[in-house]
């Protein structure tokens, strides 16, 4: 874990005049204008950003989750959608490195919970997507780097596990508080089980304790690698690292990422069964149901 100062981060980045203000700006964004973007979902930006190009030291996929009126809350759709490109970009030999960011205010606030509310299938089909995109980014061949800024709760917090970099701003918020909801985060317990190290004891608070902590305080239990100062420094700092990454041979970071998932348990599928398991037994409980439903009616 390394604390950065953010004007040094920042230096020799100059942001246009007419750049947005939002928290998750990158001086790489730009409208959907460009050559190498794409949209995956509606709700997902892909831009390839290719070495020769200015500003661009190696080449890496930029993946933006882009519902920033909705907090970037989690749709089944979406996720499976993410899931999709992160398997696209494994194979795509034009990309060295994978960069997540969340546009808006925050990274991700977790699942979208009036739609859990409304479909009774919703929350079984985030449970299940949100489990393969933890285990999407394990099995990328590529590096991947998330940054995370302002918040990453619940399902956001989860998405953390699956990337082997993580980037964030001192302040923020971290942690599972849809646990009040009655909704377990059991199917996070392999992945932050691998991320943590099964004996630090540091897994089993996040996962029993709803409370928040900031990325301050998680990181030095190995949730947060690099620490920034302000939120806006995140997603320049989470490219800077991806580019970083892309420089290595790329056959050689590959067989790195599968020998260390063969030891760490990142390819057990048994494990992710049982985790995913554990969570969905609890989707058709009354409790969960009338939390929900209380939570829902005390929101503004």
């Amino acid at each position: 874990m390394a604390a950065v100062d953010s004007a040094a981060l920042l230096a020799g980045l100059s942001r246009s005049s007419n750049a947005s203000p939002h928290a998750g700006y990158s001086p790489f964004m730009t409208a959907d204008r460009r050559p190498n973007q794409a949209r995956p979902h509606e709700h997902l930006l892909l831009t390839r950003h290719l070495r020769g190009e200015p500003g661009v030291a190696a080449s890496f996929a930029h993946v933006v989750f882009d519902r920033p009126e909705k907090r970037n809350a989690l749709t089944p759709a979406m996720v499976r959608a993410f899931v999709g490109t992160i398997d696209e970009l494994a194979g795509d030999d034009d990309v060295r490195a994978v960069c997540i960011t969340g546009e808006g205010n925050l990274f991700c606030a977790g699942f979208d919970l009036p739609l859990c509310q409304a479909d009774p299938k919703a929350l079984p089909a985030l449970l299940g997507s949100l489990s393969e995109a933890v285990a999407a980014m394990r099995r990328c061949v590529k590096p991947v780097v998330i940054g995370a800024h302002g918040a990453a709760l619940a399902g956001g917090c989860a998405l953390l596990a699956g990337a082997d970099l993580v980037v964030a701003d001192r302040g923020c918020k971290l942690g599972y508080p849809v646990a009040n909801l009655g909704i377990s985060p059991a199917v996070s317990a392999p992945s932050l089980l691998t991320r943590l190290g099964p004996g630090s004891g540091a897994a089993r608070r996040r996962l029993l304790d709803p409370g928040l902590t900031t990325a301050e305080e998680a990181a030095p239990h190995n949730l947060i690698d690099v620490l920034v100062e302000l939120p806006e420094d995140v997603a320049p700092r989470a490219q800077l690292e991806s580019m970083r990454l892309a420089k290595h041979p790329p056959a050689a970071v590959a067989a790195v990422k599968r020998h260390v998932a063969s030891i760490d348990g990142s390819s057990d599928d048994e494990r992710r069964r049982v985790g995913l398991g554990a969570s969905l037994s609890l989707t058709d409980d009354a409790e969960y149901h009338s939390r929900l439903g209380a939570f829902l009616a005390g929101r503004p």
